[in-house]
């Protein structure tokens, strides 16, 4: 390498002794002094110089000619003053060799004998952090750890993220102060996995290369509940029942609820059981249900499909069969509609005065009613309802007339 350095010097010598510059010819005053004694300090992208400063009163500045591989000398700097004696060469490229040379001028900018040729290089790019590490398994975030950075310089970290689903890289925050050594990424989609990588930046702007990347996922949902049933021949309630989420992540269940399938589903309970009693005073009355399983992070899983319970209807009303009046009493007949129905009740109804007084024969078994309590020459009305073992009363039948002609 330092042979090919020489090699190279060697070559530039030959073409700055023409003195390529910006200017076509240069004029020269060779009674001007020569500038001597610089020296350089690199940086990553640029060259400090600092050089003995010329006492002749002639000399109003002096002017820095750079080159490097495969490029002529040319000037790139004007210093307006012969005190100067340190100049920085900025916007530089990294880890790049480079030659120059100085020269002074006077007021007619007639210039100096130029001086040696100075090799200097670049700094190699700023290396990132040393290590990074990003942590699975958070509620909708991630977390990135990092060893804080050796260099004093740095200022900050700039934290970039891919989502895999393109190969771009987006800037994501900046966490200010060396030391700060970490970041949560949050409000991310769950069960997803994301890639990162971080860049530092010095108080001069400087940004490094990247760091390593390093991958992530976060914490799934629980899995959605199966095994829904409800119940419709219970009354007054509806029993729900599912299967149980297997998993030492589960906090409860959501119980959602709604009066059509398709309708908009609220929350009604939250249990920790995997059966409930949804008690309703309505009889026939159905409704919708929908159970999720939620997390102890609070991540609610997608909930189940909808799923139809219902309360137990009332008994059929039963059917009268006959109805007529025989050795002076009513006798009434009627058939069962229902299988549910274990016994009757019979309503009786007869006008006091200007209104009908209703009598209520209950607990009655077989399905015929004998009634001796009638007197001549009034009219009296019946009617039948079923009775099942929950105590739900059937609807009436229609009411049949009966009267008792006087002998």
């Amino acid at each position: 390498m330092r042979v090919l350095s020489q090699v190279i010097l060697f070559t530039l010598l030959i073409i700055f002794s023409g003195c390529s510059t910006s200017k076509l010819k240069p004029k020269i005053d060779k009674t001007l002094p020569v500038v001597t004694n610089i020296k350089t300090l690199s940086d990553v992208n640029s060259i400090a110089f600092e050089w003995s400063p010329v006492k002749d009163a002639r000399v109003q500045g002096y002017f820095l000619y750079r080159g490097s591989d495969g490029v002529s000398l040319k000037q790139v700097a004007k210093i307006n003053d012969r005190f100067s004696s340190h100049f920085v060469d900025r916007d530089l490229e990294t880890n790049k060799l480079y030659f120059y040379k100085f020269s002074a001028f006077n007021k007619d900018e007639l210039e100096s004998q130029q001086s040696e040729v100075k090799e200097a290089k670049t700094l190699k790019p700023l290396e990132s952090v040393t290590y990074i590490q990003a942590i699975s398994n958070l509620p909708r975030k991630i977390k990135l750890i990092w060893r804080p950075h050796a260099n004093p310089r740095v200022k900050s970290y700039i934290i970039e993220r891919n989502d895999f689903s393109t190969s771009k890289w987006e800037e994501l925050a900046v966490v200010e102060n060396r030391l700060q050594a970490e970041y949560i990424d949050s409000k991310l989609k769950d069960n997803y996995t994301y890639n990162y990588r971080v860049k530092v930046k010095t108080f001069d702007d400087l940004i490094s290369l990247s760091s390593l990347s390093v991958k992530a996922t976060t914490k799934p949902l629980l899995a959605e509940v199966v095994g829904v049933s409800a119940t419709n021949d219970k009354a007054n309630k509806i029993i729900l029942n599912w299967e149980a989420i297997q998993s030492k992540e589960l906090d409860y269940y959501n119980i959602y609820i709604s009066n059509k399938v398709d309708g908009n589903f609220k929350v009604y309970k939250k249990v920790r059981t995997t059966t409930y009693e949804d008690i309703i005073k309505e009889t026939g009355f159905v409704r919708f249900y929908k159970i999720s399983s939620i997390d102890k992070d609070a991540l609610e899983a997608p909930s189940s499909k909808a799923f139809m319970g219902a309360t137990l209807d009332i008994p059929k009303t039963p059917l009268i069969k006959s109805a007529t009046i025989s050795d002076g009493q009513a006798i009434i007949n009627w058939e069962s509609k229902d299988d549910r129905t274990n016994k009757f009740i019979v309503y009786k109804k007869v006008k006091e005065g200007w209104s009908d007084k209703t009598y209520k024969f209950i607990n009655i078994e077989n399905t015929s009613f004998k009634d001796k309590d009638i007197l001549p020459n009034i009219e009296y009305k019946y009617s039948i309802s079923a009775v099942d073992e929950n105590n739900l009363i059937s609807k009436e039948t229609d009411e049949i007339k009966l009267l008792m002609p006087r002998d």
